[in-house]
């Protein structure tokens, strides 16, 4: 379904009075919404400013980020005095760089456009995150995303030439794929830390598995946008390794050699002739010489592993993706843990111990791990929540498991990794808040939680347990200088013992039944195995010996079944074995092979570093400007096009000036964005000048040129946001003044009809709009899987609200995901959508129904924009007409072939093949709706998911329709586009 002009309308029978009666309607709610503040945005933004950076941080009701700006501060000139020299490049002016807090996720990303900044989460990762293994997280983070930077602003020959005309337009380094843009930034961050990816036993794990497994990647796959294991991680684990491979053999020069050679090439994507300048050979060679240096590095590491032994085991669960920290229930006779497969969400699962049967399964938990009361009857976990529209923290809750009861232990606490006491009265977990971390206890029974423990600044906590009698607390203490090691801690006063020091990464400890022993994993070899310590005496022994990885120990009461997470070249699965004390191998000595950690003294902030309130003007001023041309429907048009945006998102704008060289008319569209206040709200302007067809003389249609002036004003606020529900309002005001852009001259006879000119004057108009969306999709989806989205706008034009006309137009739809449970990832979709309108203003209140329009396919590629929305297929398009339409889509999708392959270096990959079968029934009419009137179009499209430029994905639809009512027909189609 397609409309003339605006969004899709809708259009049913409404009764006398409503038009007046809804305009009354939204003009409160307006005005209520427009003047409505939340807290967050309460926010004072200032600017840590130094010699190379502007550090703009905030300070709220919550917290002041200052002191954790000074560390960013710090940390970011740390970067600047290293990395400058090495890639050889001085970027003009300051980077920015903005701080936040309001998400417990660990991450950050580099920009260039239209200006250099980089965003910081202060969060710190997670106990098994890929980022996990650093001395100190923020340095790291800066170095990498400052990597990124000077990578990525080196810009030489004619882009450069190009930029100094149109402003930053053209970065050749973009234009290559994210194994090299990430590889270089991990390469840096090993390099210049004691930590890093390049030096992480998780990274070495996976390449490990990979080489043994034989399921490495090659050259096409980790290119672009792989669905393979490990997916997003691909980029950061191949490029990293690979780069560093090149810059041992060939020396790191190369690697800025490579840089400042391809920052100067007009024409893009050449990587495989940069590289044979530089290494004088291609990267498929270099990548080759990569693969047989992994080989020969893992049947070396394999073969000592093999020397003690391998432990043997049995695959409890084998879907591979993820799986998290396993918990025993008291009685040992039930398993509780969070898995993934990338074929559905994530579920918490629990098993019987003696027959792995399942005994419930609950959908919709996050979180790393889960405990269970010690009566059984409830699960504890955390789960990531929207926090006061702004943030998105992590909260506790209890799912009582008889009935699903749920109940929400915290709000707003950032609470994760909980544990429950023996007792049943406490629950322990951990909470982050700028960057540094705090065990806390909350009372089972409710009450104030109390805090046991601050870590200092940077440092952390990670998956606290009770020990049997209460009175402890076994947590791995990520500390200074990269230490990661196991601590007790004393419930009744926060007092710590070390159980280990060194530094290998110690993580998920917990107590044997009888109190007397701790067993975590650690990397001490290089392998992540289960170790076991004694606590009295500290005598520390291996007792896994594994070739992949073991994680999170899970020891039975009697302390004979060992539950732990493996890892293969699929990804993470349970795995169990017999725990046999007497076989467990004395623990190798700690080799410490790391440089020394960098220390806070390097990273401290610039004593000339100043302080002032936030001002956006500085960042807000366009720094690059575009022009194109086009047929806009009257003649040739020439275009200009500016924007900007401050840095911290407070203020977006954007102009665009067009003028038709054929008739001389200018038209303009200005807009401006304010997301300071709650909600946003947007204010737009414009001029069009087009083609249209209300002139009728004589019985016959005659064009003529209109001219549209507008003004809008919108705004849009989310009522709710959860994992699995979402629920939006948008209120809206648009005034169009609609006139004759030259004037209509006809000669009337009086032997002719009376002419029809065409509907001109003010058409204003109020709209509101209401949205449900619960639907999921998966890593290895093909389409969305499972719930519906629902739409609901109405629009209202009456003279209260300026208009001339007095119009109402309603749309809906309804979007519903059905997964076939015989069949992974098939899908049965459904969708019926509908519109009526009554009033004066029916030139623009049509309804047009039919198949897909013309598109330009290559320019949809260029462009990146697909074609969207549904259709009646097997019609012309707009073959059908009215004040109301209905159209219902079934489609039964199912995936046939997965190809996971491209070309070498170059920007073009296919993903996978799917076949989708359908029916669509709809009609667009005047009066009432008439059963035997319905016309139905059946057919089938073949559906190829491709991956260009790296990193954009596009859908390629070949399909044939046949329209089985007049006036339909055959109908054969290929487009760029996307399903509903």
């Amino acid at each position: 379904m397609r409309q003339r002009q605006g969004p899709p309308t809708l259009a049913v029978t409404l009764p006398v009075g409503a038009t007046a009666l809804a305009s009354a309607l939204l003009l409160g709610l307006l005005s209520l919404v427009t003047g409505a503040r939340a807290e967050e945005p309460s926010r004072r933004w200032y600017t840590l400013t130094t010699a190379h950076f502007s550090v703009h941080y905030y300070v709220s009701e919550r917290h002041s980020e200052a002191a954790l700006a000074r560390r960013v501060a710090g940390a970011a000139e740390r970067a600047h005095a290293l990395l400058a020299p090495a890639l050889r490049h001085l970027p003009r002016g300051r980077t920015h760089v903005v701080v936040t807090d309001s998400t417990d996720g660990a991450n950050g990303l580099a920009s260039v456009v239209p200006y250099n900044a980089i965003q910081v989460l202060a969060a710190a990762p997670g106990s098994r995150d890929t980022l996990h293994d650093y001395d100190d997280y923020l340095f790291l983070l800066l170095v990498h995303e400052y990597t990124h930077i000077l990578h990525l602003d080196t810009v030489h020959g004619l882009p450069r030439l190009v930029n100094a005309v149109l402003g930053r337009t053209w970065f050749p380094n973009q234009l290559q794929p994210r194994w090299f843009i990430e590889g270089l930034g991990v390469y840096e961050e090993t390099r210049l830390t004691s930590g890093g990816r390049n030096r992480a036993a998780l990274h070495d794990m996976m390449l490990r598995a990979a080489v043994l497994e034989g399921r490495l990647l090659d050259l096409d796959q980790i290119s672009s946008l792989t669905r393979h294991y490990p997916r997003g991680t691909v980029p950061y684990l191949y490029g990293g390794r690979f780069l560093a491979f090149l810059a041992e053999r060939y020396g790191e020069a190369k690697l800025t050699a490579i840089s400042h050679g391809y920052a100067g090439r007009p024409l893009p994507y050449g990587l495989n002739s940069a590289a044979r300048e530089v290494f004088g050979l291609s990267f498929e060679q270099l990548y080759e010489q990569f693969k047989d240096h992994l080989r020969r590095r893992y049947a070396r590491q394999r073969a000592v592993v093999e020397q003690r032994g391998l432990t043997p085991f049995r695959r409890v669960t084998d879907h591979g993706w993820s799986l998290s920290s396993p918990r025993l229930s008291r009685d040992g006779r039930e398993l509780a843990f969070i898995e993934g497969d990338g074929r559905r969400h994530d579920v918490l699962r629990i098993i019987e111990t003696q027959h792995g049967a399942t005994r419930a399964r609950l959908h919709h938990v996050g979180g790393e791990t889960v405990a269970l009361t010690p009566d059984g009857r409830h699960v504890v976990y955390a789960q990531p929540v929207n926090w006061r529209t702004f943030n998105s923290f992590h909260d506790l809750y209890a799912r009582r498991r008889g009935d699903g009861a749920l109940r929400r232990l915290t709000r707003g606490l950032r609470a994760r990794e909980p544990d429950v006491s023996p007792d049943g009265r406490w629950v322990v977990f951990v909470t982050q808040e700028l960057g540094s971390g705090a065990l806390r206890l909350l009372p089972w029974g409710g009450g104030p939680p109390r805090t046991l423990l601050r870590a200092a600044p940077g440092e952390q906590f990670f998956t606290p347990r009770f020990s049997p009698d209460g009175r402890w607390l076994a947590v791995s203490q990520q500390r200074s200088g990269g230490r990661r090691d196991v601590v007790l801690v004393r419930v009744a006063d926060g007092a710590l013992r070390a159980l280990t020091d060194d530094r290998a990464l110690d993580l998920d400890p917990q107590f044997s039944a009888d109190g007397r022993r701790v067993y975590f994993s650690s990397d001490r070899t290089g392998i992540y195995n289960i170790y076991c310590v004694e606590l009295d005496g500290l005598a520390l022994w291996q007792v896994t010996n594994v070739l992949g990885g073991a994680f999170s120990p899970a020891v039975s009461a009697d302390e004979r079944q060992l539950y732990y997470v493996g890892f293969s070249a699929k990804g993470y699965d349970l795995h169990a074995m017999a725990l046999e004390r007497h076989r467990f191998l004395p623990a190798l000595p700690y080799v410490e092979d790391r440089p020394p950690p960098i220390g806070a003294a390097a990273l401290a902030a610039p004593r000339d570093a100043f302080t002032r309130p936030y001002q956006p003007w500085s960042t807000l001023y366009p720094r690059a400007w575009a022009f194109d041309v086009a047929d806009d429907g009257v003649g040739l048009s020439v275009g200009l096009r500016l924007d900007g945006a401050d840095v911290i998102g407070r203020h977006r704008w954007g102009l665009r000036l067009d003028t038709n060289l054929d008739r001389g008319y200018v038209s303009y569209a200005a807009s401006y964005r304010n997301q300071r206040w709650w909600p946003s709200l947007g204010l737009g302007t414009s001029r069009s000048v087009s083609k249209r067809g209300g002139l009728v003389l004589d019985g016959a249609q005659r064009g003529y040129i209109e001219q549209n002036y507008g003004l809008s004003l919108a705004t849009a606020l989310p009522l709710l946001r959860m994992p699995e529900h979402a629920v939006g309002l948008s209120l809206g005001y648009d005034l169009n003044w609609l006139r004759a852009a030259e004037p209509l001259r006809a000669l009337v006879l009086p032997s002719t009809l009376s002419p029809q000119l065409p509907e001109v004057g003010l058409r204003a108009g109020l709209s509101i709009g209401l949205s449900y969306d619960n639907v999921e999709s998966y890593a290895e989806s093909i389409s969305p899987e499972r719930g519906r989205r629902i739409d609901v706008a109405l629009r209202v034009d009456a003279g209260a609200v300026g208009s001339r006309f007095d119009n109402t137009e309603l749309t809906w739809s309804w979007s519903e995901f059905v997964p076939l449970p015989w069949l992974q990832q098939h899908v049965l979709a459904l969708r019926y959508g509908g519109g009526a309108a009554r009033g004066d203003f029916r030139r623009r209140g049509y309804f047009f129904l039919g198949g897909f329009p013309e598109q330009d396919l290559v320019r949809a590629v260029i462009d990146l924009r697909p074609l969207g929305g549904s259709y009646l297929r097997g019609y012309d398009p707009g073959a059908l007409f009215g004040d109301q339409y209905h159209l219902l889509n079934l489609e039964y999708r199912m995936p046939l072939f997965s190809f996971e392959r491209g070309l070498s270096t170059l920007p073009v990959y296919v993903n996978y093949l799917h076949l989708t079968a359908f029916g669509d029934v709809g009609d667009a009419l005047f009066g009432a709706l008439a059963w035997d009137r319905l016309k139905v179009g059946v057919g089938a499209e073949l559906l190829t998911e491709w991956v260009v430029g790296y990193v954009f994905s596009l859908t390629l639809r070949l399909g044939y329709a046949r329209g089985l009512m007049d006036p339909g027909g055959d109908q054969f189609f290929m487009l760029i586009g996307n399903r509903f």
